[in-house]
């Protein structure tokens, strides 16, 4: 058992939300069953999620020690550190995988691109300002490759394929469309895969992204009846309840950098790459 202890900051807000804010290496479910232990309190006083914290409260809460999320860091220098992230963590903000690498570290965390919540695996952080401009850059003009794995109901029909669309962003309800159309608002939308393998019911793929949009891959394969196993948002729901998943099989697995040699902060990191095998779709 774990005793954290952090002081909340801010506005007056639910003691649920704090917790989460404060502890996000403590997952949902595991924060709510500390909540039914009476293990979660206010300036020492058990209390329920709805009590509210205000600013400097102190809030404590007592956890399992295996039921804490663990930081899986795949490399790291002076210059950047790429995490292998859990599913259901946040990249940046409060309570998110930014805030555990600070603590952790004990120093300050630059972030260059994110993942979903919901999408699991490698992602890069630069450790300064410096690098955090040259990643920047280099993501921007794709010098940085991102692959993907993903797993979808049926089989495509050809075994690779390079699909050139145009997605449009709908802020209000938090999701994208796809349409062969541009658009005054649309933005270009180019999704590579590979056939990796297939069953009698699904297929695993090798996506490459070389536009970086929101939802991207979940979207453009859905376009094309290439549903992500377990996507709640673009997904086949018929199809997710069937097989009882509703969890996103969506992996980041691979990165490599095509950055200049003669770089001078991190021309070292020229034709590196990084694998992530441990993941539940290999």
């Amino acid at each position: 058992m774990t005793k954290l202890e952090r002081q909340y900051l801010g506005n007056d807000i639910s003691l649920q939300k704090a917790a989460s804010q404060l502890f996000p290496e403590i997952p949902y479910s595991s924060l709510m069953k500390c909540f039914r232990n009476k293990d979660v309190k206010i300036n020492n006083k058990a209390s329920l999620t709805k009590a509210i914290v205000h600013n400097n409260d102190i809030i404590t809460i007592f956890v399992p020690d295996e039921q804490l999320r663990e930081i899986d860091i795949i490399y790291q220098d002076d210059n950047i550190i790429v995490v292998n992230k859990q599913q259901g963590l946040a990249s940046v903000g409060e309570g998110s995988l930014e805030t555990l690498l600070k603590e952790k570290l004990k120093k300050d965390i630059y972030p260059v691109h994110r993942l979903d919540t919901n999408t699991a695996g490698l992602i890069i952080y630069a450790l300064n300002e410096k690098a955090q401009k040259k990643l920047e850059k280099y993501i921007k003009e794709k010098d940085i490759q991102k692959d993907y794995l993903v797993k979808i109901f049926g089989k495509p029909k050809k075994d690779h394929e390079i699909l050139s669309d145009f997605l449009i962003k709908d802020a209000e309800k938090g999701k994208v469309s796809i349409s062969h159309n541009k658009t005054p608002n649309s933005q270009t939308c180019i999704t590579e895969y590979s056939l990796v393998s297939s069953d009698e019911n699904t297929s695993i793929l090798r996506v490459t992204l070389h536009t970086g949009r929101t939802h991207q891959i979940r979207s453009h394969l859905a376009y094309y009846s290439m549903y992500v196993v377990g996507d709640e948002k673009y997904g086949n729901y018929t199809l997710n309840k069937r097989v009882g998943c509703f969890k996103q099989c969506l992996v980041s697995y691979y990165l490599k950098f095509n950055i200049p040699q003669d770089d001078e902060v991190l021309g070292y990191l020229s034709g590196v790459e990084i694998f992530n095998l441990d993941n539940d779709l290999l």
